[in-house]
């Protein structure tokens, strides 16, 4: 490492506004070509169908650089962008590989708490230790051999993951074989009362606590996904133990309608207006839970699908449709049988799903370790 150069970000990476390249309209669809990108997790935030203000292929590849939590992309496709709150990073190839300076930037400790743009007056700043062009084709290959690798470790547990959905899914429909001789109804039957949530934008401060609208998956929900308010819900706005959540919009069409039983609560928690709330008659842990398995799966969830509206690529369902999901109901005891088996069964589902999410966190951090080593410069030929 002796020979290897010092030269600050913005030596490495010149920086263009990507004010020219802002999408003008979010209606996307997946039908469209061209994508529309953050520097953020999401990266890709849906397809569009314009045809101006596209970033040339000519000038490829570019880094896209959040300005505001420093998280970077490398990108080698034509785009657009949703804002202005990123710079387009163009490598100066004289120097330096465009990839070698995307990696080098990924373990890079940077305090981007203040919520400022960077780039300009501080990351750019920075200054890395660079060998020549020879030495980072080497560490460059190195560790694009190890994430090969790893990569093809993380789809083996994806698609175990998968596999896990596929079994989860078919086990209950398996306990619903025999639902066309119980007594048929709509859920609007079973309901106290069915309501949307609450409407305002919380305040995101103070002790008041409402989920958010991803809080809600098919059969659980996660109350770690919340959002504060410093004024007080009122108690039409909270939910309780045995109501049925409903998500009411998504981008996804496999998240809209699907539904979760609310657990016992220890405090307080409101929903909000993309979520239905619904109000059962019949307040009982079994009850609730044998609805929760129903409605999210076979004839009700087919039901469901069916009724999804989309509007300017956001998709949705009507509480009114979803009041006439049909509801095959047995006596409790058998409900209560039911739960009992599908939940034994769950039990062993959850399990291995929750042992695949900490492997592919591992398998992350695994990512993170192969870059500090490369550029530590300890990885051989």
């Amino acid at each position: 490492m002796d020979n290897w150069k010092t030269y600050e970000l913005g030596e490495l990476l010149l920086y263009e506004q990507p004010s020219k390249y802002i999408v003008d309209s979010t209606n996307y669809d997946n039908s469209y070509a061209i994508p529309v990108l953050t520097a953020g997790k999401s990266f890709i935030l849906g397809y569009t169908n314009e045809e101006d203000g596209i970033y040339p292929q000519e000038r490829l590849p570019v880094i896209i650089f959040d300005d505001f939590t420093t998280s970077s992309k490398y990108v080698d496709f034509s785009f657009k962008v949703k804002s202005s709150a990123m710079k387009i990073l163009q490598p100066n190839t004289a120097l330096v590989l465009p990839k070698y300076i995307f990696y080098r930037m990924q373990i890079i400790q940077f305090d981007h708490s203040t919520h400022k743009r960077y780039w300009i007056q501080q990351y750019s700043k920075l200054k890395v230790a660079i060998p020549d062009i020879p030495e980072q084709k080497r560490v460059v290959e190195q560790i694009e051999g190890m994430f090969s690798q790893l990569d093809a470790g993380i789809e083996t547990l994806q698609k175990i993951k998968r596999q896990v959905d596929v079994y989860r899914l078919a086990m209950l429909q398996n306990e619903f074989v025999g639902y066309k001789s119980w007594e048929k109804c709509q859920l609007f039957d079973l309901l106290e009362g069915m309501r949307n949530g609450y409407g305002k934008k919380p305040l995101d401060s103070g002790n008041y606590k409402i989920l958010k609208i991803s809080a809600v998956r098919a059969m659980t929900i996660n109350f770690n996904e919340k959002r504060k308010n410093a004024v007080p819900f009122n108690e039409e706005d909270l939910i309780r133990e045995n109501d049925i959540l409903f998500t009411r919009y998504n981008g996804s069409k496999d998240y809209v309608g699907v539904c979760a039983r609310v657990p016992k609560l220890t405090e307080d928690f409101a929903y909000p207006d993309k979520i239905i709330r619904c109000r059962l008659k019949n307040n009982s842990a079994v009850h609730s839970k044998f609805l929760q398995y129903w409605l999210n799966q076979g004839e009700a969830r087919r039901y469901i699908r069916s009724k999804i509206k989309t509007t300017s690529g956001q998709n949705g369902i009507a509480g009114g449709d979803l009041k006439k999901t049909p509801i095959f109901l047995p006596s409790l005891d058998l409900q209560e049988q039911i739960v009992i088996n599908i939940e034994e069964k769950m039990s062993v589902c959850n399990k291995m799903e929750k042992m695949i999410n900490l492997l592919l966190i591992q398998a992350e951090n695994l990512r993170q370790s192969i870059l500090n080593i490369a550029f530590e410069g300890r990885i051989q030929s």
